[in-house]
């Protein structure tokens, strides 16, 4: 009984894959709104709409092909992916160029992951300027 619940789990994410918008938050992750969270809940609308915002506010550009979103900021010699479907915070990581091709060491391209809350309101683009000069 289990195993059929799971299996039918499995096919109604299939069909939601193939009919539902998918957000590209890493050069190889394109996932579901509400999708590996990790106990976070995904925003509504509304809240879509104001992280949208902040990215732009941020110089993020919003790139949508097919049924495929996703926010980058890229510079000469990386890419920033946002992830924003989380409800409460923003999540970037940021990518050397040129990006590789997806193999099991494609992450050690990644140079970089910070995340900022919603809550935090004064100087965002310098607080976000900081952790780019990490790199």
């Amino acid at each position: 009984m289990e195993a059929r619940i799971e299996l039918q789990k499995q096919q109604d994410l299939q069909v939601r894959r193939k009919n539902e918008s998918l957000f590209k938050i890493t050069p190889f992750e394109e996932v579901l709104y509400d999708e590996y969270l990790n106990d976070k809940i995904p925003r509504n609308e509304d809240q879509l709409n104001w992280a949208e915002h902040r990215l732009s506010e941020l110089g993020f550009l919003k790139n949508t092909e097919d049924r495929r979103i996703s926010w980058l900021d890229e510079h000469e010699s990386y890419v920033v992916y946002a992830d924003l479907r989380a409800n409460g915070r923003i999540d970037f990581s940021v990518w050397k160029k040129p990006l590789p091709k997806k193999t099991t060491k494609s992450y050690k391209h990644r140079v970089l992951s910070f995340y900022f809350l919603d809550t935090w309101k004064n100087k965002l683009k310098q607080k976000y300027e900081a952790q780019l000069s990490k790199l």
